[in-house]
């Protein structure tokens, strides 16, 4: 019966225990039959078969118990009565549980949504971050290429100058040693 019942996806599992395991039926004489075999049956016209006979028309015991029961049974009837609103009273218990986890669960969800938009907002945050360092890193790596090139340039200026001060001292020197030997 649960695949001719449409619901919410999120109603499924209550759908599935509710009428799962009742079958619809074309008759009220075929719903009769099955439930003395042990199932649970609902007739098109709404004629509700439990298992042993029991036989309810919307709530209510159907004019068709009288085909099927004589006097005897009546008090199986009532036991059946009983243990359906038993069951009902169970089944509603059982709803109502389900509707407060699907309230938690809800309540759960808006809690993860939110803790994600905050996640999604600090790595927002920190991808900003990330960038403005990429792009000071890279006028560092830039301002460091620019130094080692004047390093260079600088270094290159002072070989040359201790060069020429070498030619100088050797100059100084040999005018010197002529100073020297002329005087002599």
């Amino acid at each position: 019966m649960a695949d001719f019942i449409k619901v919410d996806t999120k109603y499924l599992g209550i759908r599935n225990f509710i009428f799962g395991d009742t079958l619809l039926v074309s008759s009220a004489k075929a719903g009769y039959l099955l439930s003395q075999k042990g199932y649970r049956t609902v007739s098109i016209s709404g004629d509700l078969f439990e298992p042993g006979g029991s036989v309810f028309e919307t709530g209510s015991i159907s004019p068709l118990a009288n085909l099927f029961f004589d006097s005897k049974s009546l008090s199986q009837i009532k036991s059946s009565v009983n243990n359906l609103r038993e069951s009902i009273k169970k089944r509603k218990s059982v709803i109502t549980n389900l509707n407060s986890k699907v309230k938690e669960m809800e309540s759960d969800q808006q809690t993860r949504n939110l803790g994600l938009t905050k996640l999604t907002l600090e790595l927002k945050n920190l991808q900003n971050m990330k960038d403005r360092y990429l792009k000071v890193i890279e006028k560092t790596d830039k301002t460091v290429v620019d130094f080692n090139n004047q390093l260079t340039t600088v270094s290159s200026i002072i070989s040359t100058q201790e060069n020429n001060l070498l030619e100088v001292d050797t100059l100084i020197k040999e005018q010197k040693l002529k100073l020297t030997l002329d005087l002599h």
